[in-house]
């Protein structure tokens, strides 16, 4: 990484969320895979996104019924007053356009049950099933949650549907020649279409759970020690649900001894059966 573009990644860490915030239209929705929507953007916020990173964070925000679109203030997570709640849910940013003013982004379509507990719950993969052209919604940020390591000989994913976006991201921004090892747990080999990325440096280890309801720590970590990794210092990110995520930082920090500057691991999302003491 450039060391300009270093001290852009820096200074923007200590900035105020969001960076940028205003409407956008849906112009482009297709379903990459049986689970996965991709939507298209524009909007003239686009044209103050930074793209420092690949797969950075942006919240979508769905107006409520009869309302018009409202988006907090740059800088501040406050809405306009008089405004209902928001439905708003962060997701990665899959590419990045500010020449053309457009913004991809993937959507997960869960299946699990609906939590009685939290109805609010799973709003945004039931939005992303029946996504429109020409709807309207909000959209701010960005956040970073990938820091390019200049200096890093290889590197390692692991995660679940979830983390596809990001780790599709990164790979299209890796340079030529550095290897990428990446294990998946998804739910059957329909999901294997959500990674679209093809590189001569990419090796993927999918792991299929069938009626699992999510990734577990055990069957990452288990794909995790059978993998021969290269010589040199790793870059190494996991993101997921948060028990699993869990489980691969401390499988790469206590067995595999590398250290904890490498390991970049985001709990994105809990199932209601992961344990509550924990803390991905």
């Amino acid at each position: 990484m450039p060391d300009s573009a270093r001290y852009a990644t820096a200074t923007r860490r200590q900035q105020r969320f969001p960076i940028a915030s205003g409407p956008v239209e849906v112009v482009d929705v297709r379903r990459v895979a049986r689970r996965l929507t991709r939507i298209v953007v524009a909007g003239d916020v686009l044209a103050t996104m930074p793209d420092d990173e690949p797969g950075e964070f942006v919240t979508l925000i769905w107006p409520r019924d009869g309302q018009e679109v409202l988006v907090p203030e740059v800088g501040r997570w406050r809405f306009p007053p008089g405004g209902e709640a928001q439905h708003a849910r962060n997701y990665t940013v899959r590419r990045f356009d500010r020449d053309a003013g457009r913004m991809t982004i993937d959507l997960v379509i869960h299946d699990h049950e609906p939590d009685p507990e939290d109805p609010d719950g799973g709003f945004g993969g039931r939005w992303a099933a029946r996504a429109r052209v020409g709807e309207r919604l909000g959209l701010c940020g960005p956040r970073i949650h990938w820091v390019t390591d200049p200096d890093a000989a290889w590197t390692l994913m692991a995660g679940d549907e979830t983390a596809i976006p990001a780790i599709a991201a990164a790979v299209e921004r890796r340079p030529a020649g550095h290897p990428i090892r990446v294990v998946l747990d998804v739910h059957d080999a329909d999901d294997e279409a959500m990674l679209d990325v093809a590189s001569p440096d990419l090796d993927v280890t999918w792991l299929h759970r069938g009626d699992a309801p999510c990734a577990t720590p055990e069957r990452l970590v288990a794909a995790l020690r059978e993998l021969e990794l290269p010589e040199g210092p790793p870059q190494l990110w996991a993101a997921g649900e948060s028990w699993a995520v869990r489980g691969v930082r401390e499988h790469l920090r206590d067995e595999r001894g590398f250290p904890r500057g490498a390991i970049q691991a985001l709990g994105y999302w809990k199932h209601r059966a992961t344990p509550e003491d924990d803390e991905a």
